[in-house]
């Protein structure tokens, strides 16, 4: 398990976290992800770190939505689908974002 803070002013995040906007989630030495674009919103980073990649994960990127082609994508470097009833809502919650999201409207 690793510690998330989601950022709760985004589409799949807002309502489900708490006050404290962290989570336990599961991670299997998935990617660190990296920041490069403009069309690229944060949502989640990390506050532990696990493996041999621990150090490199505090406040390394968890989750982000991107524009892509012409559409957009939700990537996770956790795996919500293995943590529990938030990460299946939050997985449903990014579904439905990226699938109703009109071609190149901000975010």
């Amino acid at each position: 398990h690793v510690t998330v803070n989601f950022e709760s002013d985004t589409e799949i995040v807002d309502g489900l976290v708490g006050r404290e906007r962290t989570e336990e989630m599961y991670y299997y030495q998935g990617p660190i992800m990296m920041v490069t674009g403009n069309d690229v919103k944060v949502l989640a980073r990390f506050n532990t770190g696990r493996g041999p990649q621990a150090d490199n994960m505090i406040n390394g990127v968890a989750a982000l939505q991107a524009e892509y082609r012409k559409g957009w994508v939700i990537l996770f470097s956790p795996h919500p689908e293995s943590s529990g009833q938030f990460g299946h809502t939050l997985l449903q919650r990014a579904v439905h974002v990226v699938a109703n999201r009109p071609d190149r409207e901000s975010f």
